[in-house]
Order: structure tokens, then sequence, then C-alpha cells
């Protein structure tokens, strides 16, 4: 099991994003936001005491399998130690994601991966670097012209435990 700190978002931020941006895919999500992986707790209190902002400030879609919602955190969206800030709002576990979206594996693996929350970033990676792979995987993205605020609550799951910070 992975260790990590996040942020849970209320039944109200649910609510409201899945109101504002239909899923598209079968299995809803759209529960939480990953900051880091870790299991140290004062480094997860540290982590925690600092997010003062969090906004909705984007959605992204293959159009295939899996909606994302982009995140920014104290005005960024980078993540300190790789990838963005995302919510994964619906997905299709039932088909195979494209390979280059699975960034976790090696290069030349060859094992098909299904669409799960694990391959969001691998497609935001190819939606903001890969301006060709856009029209030609049917990528959408779309920026919001006025972000939403949400308030979601920081936890760690640490031995498949949740903790509020």
């Amino acid at each position: 099991m992975t260790n990590y700190v996040g942020l849970k978002l209320s039944d109200a931020d649910q609510q409201k994003l899945r109101a504002k941006f239909q899923p598209q895919f079968s299995t809803l999500k759209c529960d939480h936001i990953t900051l880091s992986l870790t299991d140290d707790f004062t480094q997860a209190q540290k982590l925690a005491q600092a997010i003062k902002d969090v906004k909705i400030t984007g959605y992204v879609t293959d159009n295939k399998g899996i909606d994302i919602l982009l995140v920014t955190i104290n005005g960024t969206h980078l993540r300190d130690w790789w990838g963005y800030y995302h919510i994964t709002h619906s997905l299709n576990p039932n088909i195979n994601a494209p390979r280059d979206y699975d960034i976790f594996s090696a290069p030349n693996a060859q094992t098909a991966m299904p669409y799960s929350p694990k391959i969001a970033n691998g497609l935001l990676h190819k939606a903001f670097t890969d301006a060709a792979s856009l029209k030609q995987n049917n990528i959408d993205v779309v920026q919001l012209n006025t972000p939403i605020t949400i308030t979601p609550k920081p936890y760690m799951r640490r031995d498949g435990q949740h903790t509020p910070l």
C-alpha cells in the first residue's frame, strides 16, 4: 500500500463539482487530491499546515476513459515531487489506457493498464507538454475563467488507515 498525504473533499464540494462538470465515465471518483507520497507524520502535518488556497482551475479529458479536474494549491498546479495537483473525476476501468499514460512502468513495458487514478498524471503530462498529442489523442483541455474554490480537509493515509491532520 502506498502512504501519502492528501486532501479529502467534502460531500458538498463533491456535489458542487459533479454539478459543474458532468462525469463522463461510469466510475465516479472526485474524492481527494494527493499532496505528497510520504509515511512521515511530522512532514505530513507541515504539508497540511501550508495549504491556504485550493482551487479548481481546469478540466482535462481524453474522451476515452478518464476526466480530470486540474487543481491549484497556493497558486501552483505543480506538485513539489512530480506531477500536477488534480482530482480524478471519473473513469472507465473496463478499457485500457494508452501505454504512454502509464508513467510509472518501464518505458518498454508491454502490459496494458486499465484506466485508473494512477494514470491521471500521465495524461496531464501529455496535455501540458506535447501539443501535437492533444489533437492526435482527442484530449480536451479547458481552463476556467473563474476558478472554483473548494475547502478539502488534509489527511494522511498510512498502512491503509486514514488519519486527519
